[in-house]
Parts: structure tokens; C-alpha cells; sequence
């Protein structure tokens, strides 16, 4: 009873057009009720951290992907700062969007220095319709400049008492008057306004993984399983996640090319017998 159901963290691999590869990391774990102070919070190793997870898939994904560029896209809980700790000693990149308003090296916060940095161009999107609003354009305004975060954080603990300050680029694309706004944390270079726009593009992709929940949840109807037993879900979650992105992968391939044979995904016998359980 003290338990709130299964928790899933999945890194799923993309190419540069958005081509899904599959899962180099999948994580499940039982989330127990666990009342601390913040103190107490900073005195736990990060190993014995939930949010270890973000820096667990980078060091994992990264050895099974063989290319000589490697970007890890992260959500607002990914911006820690073992995080970007974690990509400069496994030699790869991350781009995490911001989500605490962090300390600088001179002494101002991240939100006042981004205030006073001029833009230097703009950013198109197309925003989706939701909640009753129509699809519409939004124009983003672009500013970007080198940072250095500085550390360690408000208590001093046996994690972060070595610390140095840690050299990033952020890239801020916010809709002037409007709803929609990035802030993105990257250790890639960010030195044009076409740098800036790459790593914009490089995080518009991270809504890749969401419809990848979508597939898990609506196409594999995870949720309707009806084990009853933890140990159960969790190798059943496995798999299907296995069944999801490869569902995915079918989705986009048949986008891209409506009359390639199934054959590419499926053998004879088995689109054969697909095609008898439907048609029968």
C-alpha cells in the first residue's frame, strides 16, 4: 500500500531525421512513499538518487551507440548538474532544457543575464492545436551566449564539495507576448545563430518519446494489463516496450514511404498470419 505504481524511464535512439533505432535504456522501478527534508535530501549520494536515472542513461545508451556524435536530449527534470557532469566525462553532448534559474559565475542568475542579451534572430514553429485552440505560427525570438554555472550548490556536501564551474551554452527561444518558451542548457558550441537553430531542432525531437509512451500506452495497452504481481508488470512493461518501438519505427518508415512492403518488418509468415486474424 505504500507502493505507487511502476515508474519507466526509456532512452530511445534517433537518427538526425527522427528515424527511431530502439531503446538503449529502459528503467523500471517501484516508487515508496519516503517523507525527507531537502537537507537530508542533499546528504544522499546521487547513485541512491531517483534522478540518478538521467545520468545512468547516459553512461549506459552511449555504449551502445556507435557514432561519432552523440546528443542526449533531455526534459526539464534532466537539468541537474551531474547530468552535464556525466556527458563531459562520457566524451558526448547533452541538450537539457532548463528548468532552475540557476547561479552564474559573476554572480547573477540565468533568467537576468538572458534578459540583457540582444536577439539574434528568429525561429519559426508550428504549434499543434490543443484545448481549443486552432494549429497557428508562433515566431520565436533567439538569444544565445556562453555560461559558467557556478557551484557548488547552496549546502556543501560530500558530492559537490570538489566542484568546479562548468562551462555550457544556453539558447533562449521565447514568443514575444506569447505562451511558448525554450531554454536550453547544451555542452555543444553555440557560436552562429545556426548553431543556435541546430540545437532547437536537435530538442524539437525530443516529442519523439512521448509518442513512443503513446504507442506503449494506447497501441500495447499496457495499462489494461491485469497482472497482479510487480514482478510480473515489470517483465511484461519490458517487453512490450520492446513491441512499442518497433511499432514506432513501422509508424514512421510507412510515413516516409506509404508503399514499402512489409517485408521489411515482418516475415511471411508472420504478415500472413496478421493478416488472417484481421480478415478471417
Amino acid at each position: 500500500k505504500d507502493i505507487k505504481g511502476i515508474c519507466v524511464h526509456s532512452g530511445l535512439a534517433l537518427t538526425e531525421a527522427g528515424l527511431p533505432l530502439g531503446l538503449v535504456f529502459n528503467k523500471l522501478w517501484t516508487r515508496k512513499k519516503n517523507k525527507i527534508t531537502a537537507r537530508q535530501r542533499e546528504d544522499i549520494p546521487f547513485q541512491l538518487k531517483e534522478s540518478y536515472k538521467w545520468a545512468e542513461c547516459i553512461k549506459k545508451g552511449s555504449k551502445y551507440i556507435e557514432s561519432e556524435e552523440i546528443i542526449f536530449v533531455c526534459d526539464r527534470e534532466g537539468d541537474i548538474y551531474e547530468v552535464f557532469e556525466t556527458a563531459i566525462d562520457c566524451d558526448v553532448d547533452v541538450i537539457v532544457r532548463n528548468h532552475h534559474n540557476r547561479c552564474l559565475d559573476d554572480e547573477i542568475h540565468l533568467s537576468d543575464k538572458i534578459a540583457i542579451l540582444p536577439v539574434k534572430g528568429n525561429f519559426k514553429v508550428q504549434v499543434p492545436a490543443s484545448h481549443g485552440k486552432k494549429t497557428r505560427k508562433a515566431i520565436l525570438d533567439i538569444r544565445f551566449c556562453k555560461i559558467e554555472l557556478s557551484t557548488p550548490g547552496t549546502y556543501k556536501t560530500k558530492s559537490n564539495k570538489n566542484r568546479t564551474n562548468t562551462e555550457l551554452y544556453v539558447v533562449d527561444a521565447s514568443e514575444m507576448g506569447g505562451e511558448i518558451s525554450w531554454r536550453l542548457l547544451s555542452t555543444l558550441p553555440v557560436q552562429s545563430l545556426k548553431d543556435a537553430k541546430m540545437i532547437l531542432k536537435y530538442y524539437s525531437m525530443r516529442w519523439n518519446v512521448e509518442l513512443f509512451f503513446k504507442t506503449l500506452k494506447t497501441g500495447c495497452t499496457v495499462e489494461k494489463c491485469c497482472l497482479g504481481h510487480g514482478g510480473k508488470l515489470i517483465k511484461y512493461i519490458s517487453l512490450m516496450s520492446i513491441v512499442a518501438w518497433r511499432l514506432f519505427w513501422m509508424t514512421f518508415v510507412s510515413r516516409h514511404d506509404p508503399n514499402i512492403s512489409c517485408e521489411v518488418a515482418l516475415t511471411e509468415h508472420e504478415w500472413k498470419t496478421a493478416w488472417y486474424l484481421i480478415n478471417r
